[in-house]
């Protein structure tokens, strides 16, 4: 599974709302140029680097301290003409998915049961 573009869209599927990620794009990139490039002076290894450890602690702990480091990392990168190493995070973005997909299946699973539920005692009146 190509990882890179799951995870570029997976802010849409995870947050509620429609169009989140273009929307958090915006955002960030807004309110990057009023903090200003808080990372401008890494080099792009350092940068690198600093924007899988964002992502990490962004996937284990999410908040908003997190979120506006991962965007300014994100739009230092972009703004040096790179795209983010979605690539490197292979292993820890299956398993968020993994961990996400499952979530939501079971999620699923109690509706149809409830559903059931409710259908078969709806049959039982009728049939007695």
């Amino acid at each position: 599974m190509n990882w890179s573009a799951a995870f570029r869209c997976w802010f849409a599927v995870a947050e509620p709302g429609v169009h989140q990620a273009g929307a958090r794009q915006i955002r960030g990139e807004a309110g990057g140029w009023s903090r200003g490039r808080r990372f401008a002076n890494l080099n792009d290894e350092q940068l690198t680097e600093n924007w899988i450890a964002a992502v990490r602690t962004w996937l284990a702990r999410k908040g908003p301290v997190t979120e506006l480091a991962m965007d300014d990392l994100t739009a230092e990168l972009r703004l040096r003409g790179f795209e983010p190493p979605y690539d490197a995070m292979n292993r820890e973005l299956a398993a968020r998915f993994f961990e996400f997909n499952k979530a939501a299946q079971k999620k699923v699973a109690t509706r149809f049961a409830r559903h059931l539920t409710a259908f078969l005692g709806q049959r039982d009146k009728l049939l007695h």
